[in-house]
């Protein structure tokens, strides 16, 4: 019984985690890494960055786990540059790239605080 009782919270747990983290569970969901730029040598810990970004649907979609002012970020491919200022106290964004041709893109994301976090992705 302990054993049964167990398996069933087992999977009632690992249901929730995964339906409050995928909230798109679509083929189509490409995950876009994001790394801190340093100048350092890199940390010999686990560095965790506050923000999450995937592609869906010709869409970057930005979450944000901290508070962390005013951010700029910058889309760059070769044919096209954009900046938008936000304020990540809101803490999800959309950047629609409909309008955007097929390729390779760069992002970079300026914290208020001068921190630097980059990002690559190919839109398809």
């Amino acid at each position: 019984m302990k054993t049964l009782l167990f398996v069933v919270s087992l999977l009632f747990t690992s249901s929730i985690m995964t339906s409050a983290h995928n909230t798109i569970s679509d083929d189509n969901k490409k995950c876009v890494e994001i790394f801190k730029q340093t100048n350092q040598n890199p940390p010999r810990g686990l560095l965790i960055v506050p923000i999450e970004c995937y592609l869906y649907n010709r869409t970057l979609h930005f979450s944000f786990y901290e508070n962390l002012g005013n951010t700029t970020i910058i889309v760059r491919g070769a044919n096209n540059n954009e900046v938008r200022n936000v304020d990540s106290t809101d803490d999800y964004l959309e950047f629609n790239l409909s309008n955007y041709d097929n390729g390779e893109y760069y992002i970079e994301i300026i914290t208020e605080n001068g921190d630097v976090y980059i990002g690559h992705f190919n839109l398809q």
